[in-house]
């Protein structure tokens, strides 16, 4: 849409603001990606103004860039925090994440990534009480957790080399916790070979998660991961008990998000 054709009241309308919007409105739009020059002939704007605008979204944190694109990331989910737990991806998988916590008894998640960190999109949590107690929106960083690693292994070779060469290692949040580059490379192919992600106890004592990839049209766009506090089971056990269930509500849920544009969706593996 060309901004110059938003129609508005004069004297309470600010155009900046409507033309900040629309941008946002167009980079979900285009697939994921935007750049300047391609911006500016959808709206209609010079290409000067555009990048200020677009360089004023990435400033606020609701785009990145990169290879000079745009793409939107997940802080817009705060600007619809209310709409997304009614009627965005938190609802399109509240039925299937909620069967499958019922049926587990454990907590069920999803998450994309932005950067070096998760952030959750929708949660279901068993009646009993978890040892970690995270929401919509919560953030957990992408290198101790199964759904990070499975975000990790949708990226390609050069996109993991990069984030890997920006990570600097803690110190270990458990005895369990990888904190080498190499050993956690090797983590991440062997996510990438197997389809699935195992995490025994790396983020929390007595904690263990599994992950599994979400997709839509062959590209993975979120993670899904069970996780439970119950580590006296031996760690083949909860991979038995736990992956063939996440398997079929990863399927069931992939069918779902075929069925909705993929504008509102966030693709995992273009971020950061």
């Amino acid at each position: 849409m060309n901004t110059h054709s938003i129609p508005h009241t004069q004297g309470d309308f600010v155009q900046s603001l409507a033309r900040g919007l629309e941008l946002l409105r167009l980079v979900g739009a285009s697939g994921g990606f935007l750049s300047v020059a391609e911006a500016a002939d959808k709206t209609g704007l010079n290409p000067a103004t555009t990048r200020r605008l677009l360089k004023t979204l990435e400033a606020l944190g609701y785009l990145s860039y990169a290879e000079r694109q745009y793409r939107l990331t997940s802080q817009v989910l705060e600007l619809g925090y209310h709409y997304l737990t009614n009627l965005g991806i938190s609802e399109l998988v509240s039925g299937p994440i909620e069967a499958l916590s019922d049926s587990l008894g454990e907590a069920v998640s999803v998450t994309v990534r932005e950067g070096a960190e998760i952030v959750y999109v929708a949660r279901a949590r068993p009646a009993r009480v978890m040892t970690v107690s995270l929401g919509i929106g919560a953030r957990l960083p992408v290198w101790h957790t199964s759904m990070g690693r499975i975000l990790l292994a949708a990226l390609d070779a050069q996109r993991l080399d990069e984030l890997l060469s920006s990570w600097v290692p803690s110190p270990a949040r458990t005895a369990y916790s990888i904190v080498n580059k190499d050993l956690l490379r090797e983590e991440v192919e062997h996510v990438r070979a197997h389809g699935w992600s195992m995490v025994d106890q790396e983020l929390e004592l007595g904690l263990r998660s599994l992950a599994v990839p979400l997709q839509r049209a062959g590209s993975i766009v979120a993670a899904l991961n069970a996780a439970t506090a119950q580590v006296g089971e031996k760690p083949a056990q909860s991979r038995e008990r736990i992956l063939p269930e996440l398997l079929s509500t990863a399927e069931t849920i992939g069918q779902l998000l075929e069925q909705v544009p993929r504008e509102t969706l966030m693709p995992s593996r273009a971020t950061g």
